[in-house]
């Protein structure tokens, strides 16, 4: 629920004067981003569009990540869409060149790139409005949205690659932690069916 009042909340943003457009384009952009490739903010405001490379025509994202290491992680279709939305917008080629220094994320104008506080700040934002969506039904889930940040995003990406069964091999790979316990923890399943069970015992 809470993630699709993030979505809703996104598609919602207004469109209006040529500001809101950049501003609408770049969130739409940052949440797909966030979502399928579940990175780290760090990771979004150090790279440039040529992390994304083409090899035997698959995309991947090849990242340096936490403690320096790298590793990359599959561009799915979703990703690759979202990708050439964006460029298109900012009146890019469709897909980055292999030398191309453009930020990853750029600024509303598309002169520059932006940092991790700005990344945080603009899913912050959002997230207070989706919150504000869900307040009337669920204030529970909305004072939870509201706490969400962008590691929330990270969180919920790994969360949702474990839920559709996605090999905990590859979990680990895509998250790219190093303790594959540290990727279990995101396995919900089993405890979704342990408490389904439960619903069978009854007074």
């Amino acid at each position: 629920d809470q993630w699709q009042a993030l979505l809703s909340t996104v598609e919602s943003l207004p469109r209006d004067s040529e500001r809101d457009c950049q501003h609408y384009a770049r969130t739409r952009y940052l949440i797909a981003l966030l979502y399928l490739l579940g990175p780290r903010v760090s990771e979004v405001a150090g790279h440039t569009m040529s992390s994304f490379t083409q090899i035997r025509g698959r995309w991947w994202w090849r990242v340096v990540g936490k403690g320096r290491k790298e590793a990359q992680v599959p561009v799915n279709q979703d990703m690759l869409q979202a990708l050439r939305d964006y460029r298109r917008f900012h009146g890019l080629p469709p897909l980055p060149l292999p030398d191309e220094t453009t930020p990853l994320v750029l600024n509303l104008k598309g002169t520059a790139g932006i940092g991790d506080n700005m990344i945080y700040r603009i899913i912050k934002e959002l997230a207070g409005k989706a919150a504000a969506r869900l307040e009337p039904d669920d204030p529970h889930q909305a004072e939870k949205l509201r706490r969400a940040s962008t590691h929330w995003l990270r969180h919920t990406s790994i969360t949702h690659q474990a839920d559709v069964g996605i090999d905990l091999r590859f979990l680990q790979r895509n998250a790219r932690h190093s303790r594959l316990d540290t990727t279990g923890l995101y396995l919900h399943a089993e405890e979704a069916a342990w408490h389904e069970s439960m619903e069978q015992h009854r007074l």
